[in-house]
């Protein structure tokens, strides 16, 4: 066991910002340090250096630390993003933002190649511009050719690797690539043929709580600390907020929307895979052996903010319109919003006097009709949950708040500082031996149409 009065530290390395926490070693906040992740805009798109985000974290972490002795650092992030570096371990390419736009050709040739069907089968994921492998034949023939590639490391396990020298696969986040075998747990190789990428992309596998090795001799202030991935940042978060039961669902709400339920994996199949893609719902290894995990997506955040911005208000005004939002009533004459999650969201039936308030409320209620949708669509695989646990920057909007319960149930909101970091920090005290392993509920529960 490791000395159990130091700390440990939780990195939750965001798509807006890049939260870094310290705990005690008995899960105890204690501090935490906050920075906007440094993207660069450029003319072929957003692009993030490695070296610049590895450096920024260094100093959040080093300033949360303080005096104390670091036992052990957990890292956790946004998935679809990763590194491609070279035999040496040097990054040839940037980063890209997991909502960026190149890859339609790659679409197209997957889906001659194998098809929708066939690629959801094999990933458990929507063929979309989203996963990894659509970047991949942009960063060949623009930034690094294939010679040049050895390993691909999405963006915590490429961080994990800088602290400890290790190269190593976390499968939550593999499974958000294009180029993982959810049912084999193994690199999908027939996918990275059909774009032209080389083989062997992966290491080995290793899953949150599991040592990732210790921080190396280089960095001499956390020398010796125990570093972990603990994969998506939603799925840490269920950490952080104790919701790991495979009855509970999480409903992570934020600029993007994560509902999350947990399964045993033992029975997954591919038709499995292709019957939860075609229902919206995608399906990849969890953060825990043995297990898989649902994810029903969409855009609230961003979607809502849109609107917002259509209607002349911010962020600022926000606790104005929810409290004239909530005197109102839906009526057949009430605006309609639709789509707000897409790039084609509508808005109708704003009569001659538009409302602020009426046209919010409508956004909102949108937002949390269609994660109802998704909800019941998971139930169908999952069985009944039996708590909702919520969290997320969503939540700051008492409209949010008040239509999430009237719509999806009553559910808990744990006051709990920064839930994906905490995560990271509680799975990394598992790690360093300093606490005791994450329970996480393993009776398969009564399924619908089963795994």
């Amino acid at each position: 066991m490791s000395d159990a009065s130091g700390i440990l530290i939780g990195v939750d390395i965001g798509s807006t910002a890049c939260k870094v926490q310290a705990v005690g070693a008995d899960g105890v906040h204690l501090a935490l340090a906050s920075a906007l992740t440094p993207w660069e805009d450029t003319p072929k798109g957003r692009q993030l250096d490695p070296e610049v985000l590895f450096e920024q974290l260094m100093r959040a972490i080093h300033k949360v630390a303080g005096a104390h002795t670091v036992l052990g650092i957990g890292v956790t992030g946004f998935a679809e993003s990763g590194v491609i570096v070279d035999r040496a371990g040097k990054p040839v390419a940037p980063i890209l933002p997991w909502y960026d736009q190149h890859g339609s050709d790659t679409v197209s040739r997957i889906e001659a190649v194998m098809g929708t069907r066939g690629f959801a089968g094999l990933t458990g994921l929507p063929l979309n511009l989203k996963p990894s492998i659509m970047k991949f034949e942009w960063f060949m023939h623009e930034v690094a050719p294939r010679t040049f590639w050895s390993r691909w490391m999405n963006v915590p396990e490429w961080f994990a690797y800088r602290l400890t020298g290790v190269m190593a696969t976390e499968p939550s986040l593999a499974s958000r690539t294009g180029i993982f075998d959810v049912v084999e747990k193994r690199e999908a190789e027939d996918l990275l043929a059909c774009v032209g990428a080389p083989s062997g992309l992966f290491s080995e596998l290793r899953h949150a709580g599991e040592s990732w090795g210790v921080v190396t001799g280089a960095y001499a202030r956390l020398a010796g600390a125990t570093v972990t991935v603990c994969g998506m940042d939603h799925l840490s978060a269920g950490v952080g907020v104790g919701a790991t039961g495979q009855a509970n669902l999480l409903d992570s709400c934020g600029t993007g929307e994560a509902l999350i339920r947990r399964l045993p994996a033992m029975n997954i199949t591919r038709a499995t895979l292709v019957k939860a893609v075609e229902q919206e719902i995608a399906v990849g290894r969890d953060i825990f052996s043995g297990q898989v995990q649902l994810t029903a997506s969409l855009r609230s955040g961003i979607g809502m903010w849109r609107f917002l911005k259509l209607m002349g208000k911010g962020e600022a005004d926000m606790e104005e319109l929810d409290r004239a939002a909530l005197r109102l009533s839906t009526t057949p004459s009430s605006p309609v919003v639709d789509n707000v999650w897409l790039e084609n969201a509508s808005l109708s039936n704003i009569g001659y006097e538009p409302d602020p308030a009426a046209v919010w409320r409508a956004t909102v209620e949108a937002v949390q009709r269609r994660a109802s949708v998704l909800v019941g669509r998971m139930q169908d695989f999952a069985g009944a949950h039996d708590r909702i646990v919520v969290t997320g920057g969503g939540l700051r909007s008492l409209l949010v708040r008040t239509l999430k319960k009237d719509i999806l149930g009553p559910f808990e909101q744990p006051e709990i500082i920064e839930t994906a970091s905490r995560g990271a920090a509680l799975l990394a005290g598992m790690a360093a031996g300093v606490s005791p392993p994450i329970a996480v509920e393993t009776t398969p529960v009564p399924m619908a149409q089963g795994f």
